[in-house]
């Protein structure tokens, strides 16, 4: 079965507590459909030391690694991404130019003020391979978000 119908992958983007892992794994239950969280994924190369240029950039070289397997892959998935996978050069070209994925970016309902310059800083790659931005203040509830979601991936299924 396809995530949508012209594409075989749907990602989700977006930063830290917006609710990825939420409505991936939601999705995956919803069209029976394998959710990989891209954190849980990679979580024994996360960097020891925050502070390591090097570790970190291993780690997101493990990101891409898994990304472009899970793309080439003719099993349709769901995939939560790591929020700054995006800040790696390799993975926000893979996300820019690929086909093969239908895009989510979701946006949290409140921004811890510690990461508003984190996300001001990525706020525009994300939008730029995004094909829908869902906003969780515009919605009343976790579930009316989920549901909204739902009807725009079964909408864009029956096109």
């Amino acid at each position: 079965m396809r995530v949508l119908s012209s594409f075989q992958h749907l990602l989700l983007i977006g930063m830290p507590n917006a609710g990825k892992t939420y409505i991936g794994h939601y999705l995956s239950t919803l069209y029976n459909i394998p959710h990989y969280d891209m954190n849980q994924e990679t979580k024994s190369y996360l960097p020891q030391n925050e502070s390591s240029l090097l570790e970190w950039y291993f780690y997101r070289k493990q990101e891409y690694q898994f990304l472009s397997r899970q793309l080439q892959s003719s099993t349709p998935s769901i995939i939560s991404l790591g929020d700054g996978c995006i800040e790696y050069a390799p993975v926000y070209h893979l996300l820019y130019n690929q086909n093969v994925s239908f895009i989510i970016h979701v946006i949290p309902s409140q921004q811890n003020p510690e990461t508003i310059p984190l996300w001001m800083k990525r706020a525009k790659y994300y939008f730029s391979i995004s094909d829908i931005d869902y906003w969780n203040d515009r919605v009343s509830s976790p579930q009316s978000l989920l549901s909204e979601i739902k009807q725009e991936l079964d909408k864009n299924k029956e096109n």
